[in-house]
Formats: structure tokens, sequence, C-alpha cells
């Protein structure tokens, strides 16, 4: 059974696979995927009303 909540890689590794996806590191991940939380606008929605 796989353990969702932590990781069975290293840190080192798991920086290596951060650097290798383009980011600076592991650290950044999460300051990106927040960035495209607060500019997506959902357009598939319609206006409640």
């Amino acid at each position: 059974m796989h353990d969702f909540a932590g990781s069975e890689m290293s840190f080192e590794d798991e920086g290596a696979a951060a650097k290798k996806a383009g980011f600076e590191g592991v650290n950044f991940i999460g300051s990106y995927l927040r960035s495209l939380i607060a500019g997506h606008h959902d357009t598939l929605a319609w206006k409640v009303e």
C-alpha cells in the first residue's frame, strides 16, 4: 500500500526531479502552483442570479 502522506524519495532526489522539470528546486513548486490558482478564472461556470 502506498502512503500518500509521505514521500518514498529522498529530499535530494525530489530536488533533482524538480530541477529536471524546470523549477529552481522542490521548495518552489508550491509557490508556482499558488500563482496559477490565484490567476485562474473559471470560464466554464455561468453567473447565478
